[in-house]
Formats: C-alpha cells, sequence, structure tokens
C-alpha cells in the first residue's frame, strides 16, 4: 500500500524531549537536595556518596544539553513517485529522502521506522545506504498542514 502523497516535513530540535529531559533533570536535582539533607550530619563516606551522586547528575544534564542542541535539523521527504530502493516489484514505489540544514542535495535513505507514535509526534529511526541509523523526532505543530500526509506515508511504507 504505497500510494500515500508525497510530502516533504520539517525536522528540528524536539520540544517534548527538552521538556522530558528538563522534568528529569529537577526530579534528579529534588533527589539529590533530599539526599544532601539526609546525609548533611553523616559520615564523610556517605557525604562522598551524596557528591558523587551530584557529580553524575551533573555529568548527565550537560550531556542532555548537549545532545539536545545537536539534534539533527532538516527535512524529510517521502517521493511517492520515485522508483523503489527495494528490488521486489511488490513494494511499489515511493522513496524517503534526508535533506539536512543547508545540504543542497538530500540523502536517500533505504528505510525510515516508525519506533513511537504518539499521534503529534513520532520518534523515527532513519537508515541511509553507507551510514548509520539517525534518531529523529517529528512534531505536528512544525507543520500541522502536512502532518496527516506525513502519517499516511509512515504507516503505508512501514513494514
Amino acid at each position: 500500500m504505497h500510494n500515500a502523497p508525497s510530502v516533504m516535513y520539517p525536522v528540528g530540535r524536539c520540544r517534548f524531549l527538552a521538556a522530558f529531559m528538563a522534568l528529569l533533570a529537577l526530579a534528579g536535582l529534588g533527589m539529590l537536595l533530599l539526599w544532601w539533607t539526609a546525609v548533611r550530619h553523616a559520615s564523610l563516606a556517605q557525604a562522598w556518596t551524596a557528591s558523587a551522586g551530584a557529580v553524575l547528575w551533573l555529568v548527565w544534564a550537560t550531556w542532555a544539553t548537549w545532545d539536545w542542541r545537536r539534534s539533527h535539523r532538516g527535512r524529510l521527504e517521502w517521493d511517492s513517485q520515485a522508483p523503489s530502493v527495494s528490488l521486489s516489484p511488490a513494494d511499489g514505489q515511493g522513496a524517503w529522502r534526508w535533506r539536512g540544514g543547508g545540504c543542497v542535495e538530500a540523502t536517500r535513505l533505504d528505510s525510515v521506522a516508525l519506533a513511537i507514535d504518539l499521534q503529534i509526534l513520532a520518534l523515527l529511526r532513519l537508515r541511509g545506504a553507507g551510514c548509520d541509523s539517525r534518531w529523529i523526532w517529528v512534531e505536528q505543530w512544525r507543520e500541522p498542514a502536512r502532518w496527516n500526509d506525513l502519517r499516511r506515508a509512515l504507516h503505508s511504507t512501514d513494514g
């Protein structure tokens, strides 16, 4: 069933992921503060353990911020008229492409797998020829008029 319309959809930093990571960071910080108040007058070993927990939290928060800021940005494209990557005639026509921010040429993708579908956002795994997989979040608010077209293309090509 490869009858989904062609669609180009913008991809950028995910607000949902940012909010989720911020919530985790705040919860972790709250737990650290509770831990610090509990071990404030405890032994030196317990104080060192709490300090190590604070350092680990800081490392995680820094990594999470860095990872979110380097999120993939660009356009995901479904061309319903392009020849299929698959050699099987039963797969029909259609091809996915990824155009990274600032790239003139689009990279043809071997597959786009829908990992999580939450109706207003989705986590996708992109696999291109000769390159590693990349994970991207797509969100409805970026282009609401094309959201259903994108979801139709994702579901019609998900195998």
